[in-house]
């Protein structure tokens, strides 16, 4: 039905989204911002947010995979968060090996 929505080019599909996206979208974007303040302290929130880009791009790969993605804008960030969840890991294994100067 909310495909219909979008096939139809009616906007409440996306008023929709937005209206529930927004917050949790915030959010998450306060909680980098924390990480970029303080990395090492703050190192839950990136293992948080790779369970949430790990949920995400599943979801999105399934539904492109049964060809019922809404909109290729969300096969698109999935494949952009497949790329943070590489970045995230990096991230928390120590990434590359850092030698002195």
């Amino acid at each position: 039905m909310r495909g219909d929505l979008l096939v139809q080019g009616d906007v409440t599909f996306f008023a929709d989204l937005n209206v529930h996206t927004a917050g949790p979208l915030h959010a998450r974007g306060v909680g980098y911002w924390f990480v970029y303040q303080d990395p090492e302290g703050n190192r839950g929130i990136v293992k948080t947010g790779v369970v949430y880009k790990v949920a995400f791009t599943g979801l999105s790969a399934y539904y492109w995979a049964i060809d019922e993605l809404l909109h290729p804008i969300f096969g698109l960030l999935g494949i952009l968060d497949a790329l943070f969840i590489v970045g995230f890991v990096m991230f928390l294994t120590g990434g590359r090996s850092r030698k002195p100067a």
